[in-house]
């Protein structure tokens, strides 16, 4: 049996936000995966102890660190030469934000799961455990579990795994994303080559997506287990930039559908970019950050479009909605100006515009008429 954790003092710099006394016995027989677990890190000094704490207080037997700071000037180097002989690789040098930074740390990794913690979170008590249990008895090529959201150092609310819906096409449109609690295969991860160096904040979301399109939901595992803390505080993204409607994720996230449309439906694109008007035009210089089939990203898009559809339908709340179709079916794309074709004054009639739309997809070849179904996903990787 592994002993605790013998950790030097802390430094001070915050209150610490683990519980030291928590131990978890790990079977000395059975072999644990080796977890590597990314900390990119800049000017987060103050926070960056309680993130390491909770790693190195988790006891796992296998564990690997890699700590990726950009060239901070705060407390950070302090806090990384306290704790140096516990952390598996670190380097402290200007990066080209945190993308660069996690691209940094996966070359270094060489255990057979992944995550990243950010250096304001932390991990919950015994999270290493649950991850590196479920990994090593079952198949699952990925993990999503629960976390807590913490402003001012209390907890708000939980927030749920990622939502795994019926079809992947579903999952993959779900903007929402609980990071800190999905863990990944290390293979899968190479596979996809890292994270978009692009993205500033819609990393995460678009390695999600392109590991659902590409291997599928089959065997992504569901854990109601909360196994992290998302700290939300005055200096931090999520704080300043917001996550709304409009703030700088979502119009990310917009052109990153664009982007999956240009590279391999592009006659999906004008469509694309009347149902997203508002979008970071420089993301769609490049195409998407791992190859992609075609029929796969199209059936997305088309669940995309029509879940666009709907949701324009029911933008009216006066009772008299316009729904605008201009550009949604290849007669329409080269006259991609908008009109309103039909006034409907009932919501009742919402299921036809649904048919309606569904139909003439299918009669102009803009929905694939055929499904991609789930075990076609690991033809082209097989794992």
């Amino acid at each position: 049996m592994k002993q605790p954790a013998i950790l030097p003092e802390p430094l001070g710099f915050e209150k610490i936000l683990v519980e030291e006394d928590f131990f978890v016995e790990y079977e000395p027989h059975l072999a644990w995966p080796q977890i590597s677990i990314v900390v990119p890190s800049f000017q987060q000094g103050r926070f960056l102890e309680t993130t390491l704490r909770s790693l190195f207080l988790q006891n796992y037997p296998n564990l690997q660190v890699v700590l990726i700071d950009g060239g901070s000037t705060d407390e950070t180097m302090q806090v990384i030469q306290h704790y140096r002989g516990l952390i598996s690789h670190w380097v402290s040098e200007p990066d080209k934000g945190q993308s660069d930074a996690l691209n940094k740390g996966i070359a270094r990794c060489t255990g057979q799961i992944f995550n990243w913690l950010n250096s304001d979170d932390w991990l919950e008590p015994g999270a290493l455990y649950l991850i590196g249990t479920q990994f090593r008895d079952t198949e699952a090529l990925a993990l999503t579990s629960r976390a807590n959201i913490v402003k001012l150092n209390q907890i708000e609310y939980v927030n749920s795994a990622c939502s795994i819906f019926p079809s992947v096409w579903e999952t993959a449109s779900v903007r929402g994303l609980n990071q800190q609690g999905l863990f990944y295969r290390m293979e899968c991860i190479r596979l996809l080559n890292g994270v978009d160096p692009l993205y500033h904040y819609s990393m995460d979301l678009d390695l999600w997506i392109r590991f659902l399109l590409t291997f599928g939901q089959e065997r992504v595992r569901s854990s109601e287990a909360i196994t992290a803390n998302f700290r939300f505080h005055a200096d931090s993204k999520s704080e300043l930039e917001g996550w709304g409607p409009g703030s700088a994720s979502d119009i990310e996230t917009k052109a990153m559908r664009l982007r999956f449309a240009r590279a391999y439906a592009p006659t999906f694109l004008p469509a694309m970019k009347l149902a997203y008007p508002d979008y970071a035009q420089h993301l769609l210089s490049t195409n998407p950050h791992s190859p992609l089939r075609a029929d796969v990203v199209k059936t997305w898009l088309s669940e995309l479009l029509i879940n666009q559809a709907q949701a324009a339908f029911y933008e009216n709340q006066s009772g008299i909605v316009q729904h605008r179709l201009t550009g949604w079916w290849p007669y329409y794309l080269s006259k991609p100006r908008q009109r309103d074709f039909f006034t409907y004054r009932s919501m009742e009639k919402s299921k036809w515009i649904h048919v309606f739309f569904v139909l003439m997809g299918r009669i102009f070849n803009l929905l694939p008429t055929r499904t991609v179904g789930p075990m076609e996903f690991g033809k082209r990787i097989q794992l």
